[in-house]
């Protein structure tokens, strides 16, 4: 059960943090530039998903003390 919360709650974050990038970065990309969205796109995934599991840990660090 701690699992399937734990990998909840990444997903919840992870939607929030891809949600922020695309408002603040995805909107000021070229259009013309397809090599620089894919690789803007790959980045914004990773540091979501780091972000999303730092988060994660952090509130689970908090509620258990």
């Amino acid at each position: 059960m701690k699992i399937i919360v734990n990998n909840l709650l990444i997903v919840f974050f992870l939607i929030i943090y891809l949600l922020i990038f695309h408002f603040f970065i995805w909107n000021y990309l070229p259009i013309n530039s397809s090599v620089g969205v894919l690789v803007g796109t790959l980045f914004a995934l990773l540091i979501s998903l780091v972000l999303a599991m730092i988060t994660v840990n952090k509130i689970v660090n908090v509620l258990r003390s």
